[in-house]
């Protein structure tokens, strides 16, 4: 932990250091670092927020908004690094398990498939044959299901080639955005909530922070239009709780900052995928709540790695 959150650098040229700068910028009236980076990215993202009202109906110009939201706990959590003299070696230094970045990638689509799985053994949902269709070794695919290689009529091996290759395209075209959301919650927030809470409680803490930070995206309707107050007080926070643990591992163990955001940009590319899979049902509030499990069970087993030194 110690090599990932370094002091900051020594100067010749200033006397101040990463104490007299955070109790006078970051630390005003004995708000902890953690609060205050909290409180600036609520601030400079209530702009956001209202453009999202504005744009409700209007999926591009919504789509647009919530990329630019993204960059927002970046922003935030770079400016308080730079005040605090911190390093940025997690930007760029190449990971010591480079493997990661591949199988991050993969993760969610592996998670797509036991939420399916799941939702299928209790009975609650199946694939919709009317946008997955397997009959004799061919799978017959929905025109409105866009994949990279195409929606013809294609065989199994086919079909799971399209997906990965579909899913890898998406994420490295949205990983910018992800990256500026990930320096925010696990580049900043993370190191300064373990310090002041220890492994669990501070990534819990990091995770209910973020889900806060998504209510008012949810409210407008991402990821759960149906039923919107459920999913933003609920599911969502069951979520970002989940990827907090599971992304907070994974940085700690790479020591860099593009394997939590290539999952993370993974896991916004498949969920609509898995959605979609399911038809009608994958909307159902049922079927939700097993998506939130499914990543909180996970990511409890990759915490009590973290937790082994494993």
């Amino acid at each position: 932990m110690d090599e990932l959150y370094q002091e900051p650098f020594a100067s010749p040229c200033t006397t101040l250091t990463k104490a007299g700068v955070t109790s006078t910028l970051a630390r005003m009236n004995s708000i902890p670092t953690w609060l205050s980076f909290f409180l600036f990215t609520i601030l400079l993202s209530i702009p956001f927020y209202l453009q999202l009202r504005q744009s409700a109906g209007d999926k591009k110009r919504f789509e647009r908004v919530f990329r630019r939201l993204l960059l927002i706990p970046g922003v935030v959590g770079i400016g308080f690094r730079i005040i605090e003299r911190r390093a940025f070696d997690d930007l760029i230094n190449v990971t010591n398990r480079p493997w990661l970045l591949v199988g991050v990638i993969l993760l969610p689509i592996l998670m797509e498939l036991l939420v399916i799985l799941a939702s299928k053994i209790f009975t609650l949902a199946d694939i919709d044959g009317r946008v997955l269709n397997f009959s004799g070794g061919t799978v017959n695919i929905s025109p409105s299901v866009q994949l990279a290689l195409g929606n013809k009529p294609q065989s199994v091996l086919r079909f799971i080639a399209n997906i990965v290759y579909t899913v890898f395209l998406g994420t490295l075209a949205f990983v910018v955005f992800t990256l500026f959301e990930e320096m925010g919650w696990r580049g900043y927030l993370q190191g300064e909530l373990i310090d002041a809470f220890g492994i669990t409680w501070g990534t819990f803490i990091g995770g209910i922070l973020w889900g806060i930070w998504y209510i008012p995206l949810v409210l407008q309707g991402y990821q759960f239009p149906e039923y919107r107050r459920l999913g933003a007080f609920l599911f969502m926070p069951m979520f970002t709780i989940a990827l907090s643990m599971m992304n907070g591992w994974l940085y700690v163990l790479a020591g860099n900052i593009w394997v939590p955001a290539l999952l993370n940009a993974a896991t916004k590319i498949t969920t609509p995928m898995g959605i979609e899979a399911l038809g009608e049902a994958g909307y159902s509030r049922r079927i939700r709540l097993v998506w939130a499990w499914v990543w909180l069970v996970v990511a409890g087993l990759g915490l009590a790695l973290w937790q082994s030194g494993s």
